[in-house]
């Protein structure tokens, strides 16, 4: 149906042709973009907001000199650029036991616009030798209007060997996360007030 209406419009190939060139050159761009905002958070981790989110508490505690509350819940990083505009934002649960590791990245553009959403995991796997540990990284990219171009969903183990996902799976306390369209909507829903900050 969309192929026969597009044929009608335009030259199918053209328009497809068009289409998959911007998302490339906008997920390339946005490859760079974030591996920028790595480096940068790398180079300036005095910039570096960590916030914890305590089971007893509504109001996220600032943390100072990595000192934790006890009873933390979760985790928050906001990265902001000298200018004091949010770059990052990343949200980790905790795990009581240390059998697995999630973590939630948003990644902004300079208009404060998700580009894109991370979610790195990692757990224990029964389908490999030893109760090894198996890694995943799910990539969300978006455009601007929120839209979702791409996505990756890559699960290796500790040497980075693709895993056969429809024999390995991995089981994770938590199985994903809202994607949030900017940082304010993000801020709001996590609850981070910065400022003073």
């Amino acid at each position: 149906m969309l192929v026969a209406i597009m044929s009608a419009c335009s030259n199918p190939k053209q328009s497809s042709a068009g289409k998959t060139n911007k998302s490339v050159v906008s997920i390339s761009a946005s490859k760079r973009k974030r591996n920028n905002i790595e480096t940068y958070s790398l180079q300036h981790k005095n910039n570096m907001l960590v916030f914890a989110k305590v089971s007893d508490k509504k109001a996220l505690v600032k943390i100072e000199n990595d000192e934790w509350p006890d009873e933390t819940v979760y985790a928050y990083n906001v990265l902001k650029d000298d200018a004091g505009k949010i770059m990052m934002i990343d949200a980790s649960p905790v795990s009581e036991s240390g059998d697995w590791d999630v973590s939630h990245t948003h990644y902004f553009d300079d208009n404060g616009n998700t580009f894109l959403f991370e979610r790195k995991a990692n757990a224990f796997s029964d389908c490999l030798i030893n109760d090894s540990v198996a890694y995943q990284t799910v990539k969300k990219y978006y455009t601007t209007p929120f839209r979702l171009i791409k996505q990756q969903d890559i699960l290796v183990n500790k040497d980075g060997k693709t895993l056969d996902k429809s024999k390995c799976t991995v089981d994770f306390a938590i199985e994903d996360a809202i994607v949030y369209p900017d940082v304010n909507t993000c801020l709001k829903a996590y609850g981070i007030n910065i400022r003073g900050y």
